[in-house]
């Protein structure tokens, strides 16, 4: 008996966050206006994009627990250590890169109005959003924010 409530609640969950997610790209799509065809581009990309970071994602879960077991052992290996760390690092690169292509994938698929509505909704004000021809401003923008962290 209890199992069965156990699965019924799980059920419900799933669909109360396939609903809320889904209820958020309809309200997404809305207000930036995106036609059907970016509608399914920026939704295949989002399930590759799923995809590949799921599956570096595991790979460096891997090695993390590698490294682990090497650290845990009475004799540790330092450099086996040193080159699954290297490994590890490699891994976090790979990633952040996948997530920038996704961004610069979605880029490209939306319009410069689109974008502007984006960063206007991420909180993001237009000024702050540099042009291609206002990169060097920008770069001098960030590295001044970053010397007063």
């Amino acid at each position: 008996m209890m199992g069965k409530i156990i699965k019924i609640v799980l059920i419900v969950l799933i669909c109360l966050f396939s609903v809320t997610a889904f209820a958020e790209d309809i309200n997404f799509i809305k207000k930036l206006d995106l036609s059907r065809s970016q509608v399914k581009k920026l939704r295949a990309q989002k399930i590759k994009t799923a995809k590949e970071v799921k599956k570096i994602e595991k790979e460096l879960r891997i090695k993390e627990k590698l490294l682990e077991i090497e650290l845990s052992v009475e004799d540790p290996d330092v450099e086996s250590i040193k080159s699954i760390t290297q490994e590890i690092s490699q891994i976090k690169n790979k990633l952040l890169e996948q997530k920038v292509d996704s961004v610069m994938n979605m880029r490209k698929i939306m319009t410069k109005d689109q974008l502007n509505k984006l960063d206007q909704l991420s909180g993001k004000e237009e000024a702050d959003v540099p042009s291609s021809n206002n990169k060097e401003n920008a770069k001098t923008r960030l590295l001044n924010i970053m010397k007063k962290k």
